[in-house]
């Protein structure tokens, strides 16, 4: 089964996605392009992937999710509300941040910055998509429903207030039979 043209441009979440599998010590997901795994490996940490001749390697460590906001408290309410609690950390006046994941750390940060403010894109994975959708419709009627790519991934997508691209995914594929 072909992945939509409309899917193909979605690199974050599939980056997402080999980062969260990496975590959960599950194999990467399938490339659409190849059919195979990214780097033929089973997507631990610190993997060592080949370009070319050359081996790279990286030893991940962490990742901060940067968003930027034109209205520091209107995306604050809007993140409380998609995340389900408050920020974690003010790292700095012009900044919230939550805390997504302790060992690697994963954190999502929010920062003023209006000159960038909606032109982001932030994908999240979740555990149970159909679940997040019911808690968020009542407080966001608008809520987009799900689209599912059978077997492999079911996404919503929808802007925050200042127009930066938000998708909530679940993976599909451990629902897969050999």
């Amino acid at each position: 089964m072909g992945v939509p043209d409309r899917f193909r441009s979605w690199s974050a979440p599939c980056a997402i996605a080999v980062t969260c599998c990496r975590l959960a010590g599950r194999p990467r997901p399938v490339t659409h392009a190849e059919g195979q795994y990214a780097n033929g490996s089973a997507g631990s940490a610190g993997t060592t992937r080949r370009k070319g001749n050359d081996v790279i390697s990286l030893n991940f460590a962490g990742a901060v999710l940067d968003v930027a906001a034109a209205d520091l408290d209107r995306s604050e309410e809007f993140y409380t509300q998609l995340l389900g609690r408050r920020a974690d950390l003010r790292p700095q006046p012009q900044q919230r941040e939550w805390r997504m994941h302790a060992h690697p750390e994963v954190a999502l940060r929010i920062a003023l910055d209006p000159q960038r403010a909606g032109h982001g894109r932030l994908s999240v994975g979740v555990t149970d998509l159909p679940a997040e959708v019911a808690r968020l419709s009542p407080s966001w009627p608008d809520l987009p429903e799900p689209t599912v790519i059978a077997g492999v991934i079911t996404l919503t997508q929808f802007h925050d207030p200042d127009g930066n691209v938000v998708t909530l995914w679940q993976d599909l594929m451990g629902a897969r039979t050999a």
